[in-house]
């Protein structure tokens, strides 16, 4: 059994209808669907790359188009989960059932309207109180709870200790043992010092200035000069910090919150005991500069295992690890 947050569809166009169903729901482009039902994700994954944007325009990573690949086969697949999704101030929830999943052609009613696949996995009724009848509002629940019942990516299963959490939460038990932990208390009494307006995304934002900061000091220093040894030139294509940081911004949502390189999720803060996940700025070409095309984010490990080998051929090796791990 996971515990999944979930959006359906862009600006969540499908969610009123997975109320109506009540369902789980998620699409295929019409024109890469017969890849994902013959399971041929190479050609799924080169078709997206070479025809498909992501919701901000980019050309999708190779991690990305593989994880839209999956969408499909985790929608499909589920069974028994939980499922959780914010609507306005309301957090709702259900549970999928054994029921085969429904496919429909449709042709989506926000930019650019493509023709697509929609599959619809029946659910039980979606519910927006917890076992006891208490209405479960985004307001009412506890300031660090919101850094994981929300996603922006299309679904993100949750970590053993949060899917505890949101079970707890919808079941109406007790939450005093999270509540009470020094985090837990730190968060809140943070959320009153600011009248009850949390900044969720502040351990993010500095994580993004981190390596946004890092890119900028290596792109000044690599200029070419002989010291004892000649640096390669890396110019930054980005007028500003400020700039650079909100394309890493929006190409950390196009990449869905997960490493380029190996399709992990990584850390949204920077995290010492798992430092390892925390993000790392990677020039796709190692020749090339920092600028717009050639940035992806990775995850730490990625990155130093990478170093300044091709990234297609590197992206290949993962690609055998997996299949052999599998």
């Amino acid at each position: 059994m996971a515990v999944y947050i979930a959006n359906f569809g862009r600006e969540n166009y499908a969610w009123e209808e997975c109320l109506k169903r009540p369902s789980i729901a998620t699409m295929n482009g019409i024109d890469v669907h017969d890849y994902w039902l013959s399971g041929d994700k190479e050609s799924y994954v080169e078709y997206c790359i070479k025809y498909y944007k992501t919701a901000r325009g980019l050309t999708p990573v190779p991690a990305t188009a593989s994880r839209w690949f999956k969408l499909m086969s985790i929608i499909t697949e589920t069974q028994n989960d939980y499922w959780i999704h914010k609507d306005g101030d309301d957090i709702w929830w259900t549970t999928s059932k054994a029921e085969p999943a429904i496919f429909e052609p449709l042709i989506e009613p926000v930019s650019p309207n493509r023709e697509v696949i929609i599959c619809h996995k029946p659910c039980e009724k979606w519910q927006k109180s917890d076992a006891l009848g208490r209405p479960l509002k985004w307001k009412s629940i506890h300031p660090k709870s919101r850094d994981f019942l929300s996603t922006e990516s299309t679904l993100q299963c949750l970590s053993s200790e949060n899917a505890s959490y949101a079970l707890a939460l919808i079941k109406g038990e007790s939450l005093d043992d999270w509540h009470n932990s020094k985090d837990w208390k730190a968060k809140l009494a943070k959320s009153a010092s600011k009248g009850g307006e949390v900044n969720v995304f502040t351990a993010w934002e500095r994580a993004l200035y981190r390596i946004a900061y890092t890119a900028f000091n290596t792109a000044k220093q690599a200029d070419g000069r002989k010291v004892e040894r000649t640096t390669k030139i890396k110019n930054m294509g980005f007028s500003s910090l400020v700039e650079l940081e909100k394309y890493l911004s929006n190409l950390a949502a196009d990449q869905e919150y997960v490493c380029a390189l190996t399709g992990l999720p990584f850390n949204r803060q920077d995290d010492k005991d798992n430092a390892e996940m925390n993000i790392s700025l990677d020039r796709i070409d190692s020749e090339g500069h920092y600028e717009p095309g050639n940035l992806q984010i990775v995850c730490k490990f990625a990155n130093r295992w990478k170093g300044a080998d091709n990234n297609a051929g590197f992206l290949e090796l993962i690609e055998k690890i997996r299949r052999f791990s599998h």
